[in-house]
């Protein structure tokens, strides 16, 4: 769980984000991203039906996503909203694979 300042919660900030933000894809996942004026990386990580009609299954892969992604979001020093999008195909990845995911993303962003 990120702590609650590093939380991108607001419908608003999405939607500010979903119009203005870069997208990125990488295998499962897709990454889109928007520079702040914080001083601190801010991050939502979001799994639709389409991953899963059972939300059981969906909030575990979130869970997992989202640990993946809080170590790697510590390393960045600068403000950035961030929401990952997690689609079908990150279902059948491994954990290793799902960091794999998470890292190129990032990379491909240039966080």
């Amino acid at each position: 769980m990120f702590p609650k300042k590093r939380r991108l919660r607001h419908r608003r900030d999405i939607n500010f984000l979903l119009r203005r933000g870069r997208q990125i894809n990488v295998p499962g996942l897709t990454l889109r991203f928007l520079p702040t004026a914080n001083s601190y990386p801010r991050a939502t990580v979001v799994a639709g039906v389409a991953v899963s009609k059972k939300a059981t299954v969906r909030n575990r892969l979130k869970r997992q996503v989202r640990h993946l992604l809080a170590s790697e979001i510590k390393l960045l020093n600068r403000g950035v909203d961030i929401m990952l999008t997690i689609r079908p195909p990150l279902l059948k990845l491994t954990k290793d694979e799902r960091l794999a995911a998470v890292k190129e993303a990032l990379r491909r962003a240039r966080l």
